[in-house]
């Protein structure tokens, strides 16, 4: 019998997405709590700091093959430092 060849390990897609999904929700709700002060001195609302995260992060899930994982990177670490507190978080 023929064996079939050893294939790399990847994670599925499902699962990919999933905890890609999970990341986001998380972003989503700590935006909520500790980018507010933020959102606050910039003049926004916390409601247009998380859609603005919401929809940059949206774009970025979607291209995400394309972009890869620099590209992803790129994209995503101005709307972080905006929408989150990282100093305050990392301390807590």
């Amino acid at each position: 019998m023929d064996t079939p060849p050893a294939r790399l390990h990847r994670p599925s897609r499902r699962r990919f997405l999933k905890s890609t999904l999970s990341a986001a929700a998380l972003a989503c709700m700590s935006a909520i709590g500790i980018g507010a002060g933020t959102a606050r001195a910039a003049g926004a609302s916390p409601a247009d700091l998380v859609e603005t995260f919401h929809d940059q992060l949206l774009g970025v899930m979607k291209a995400a093959e394309t972009l890869g994982f620099q590209g992803r990177y790129d994209r995503l670490a101005s709307p972080i430092s905006t929408a989150f507190h990282l100093r305050l978080m990392t301390q807590i």
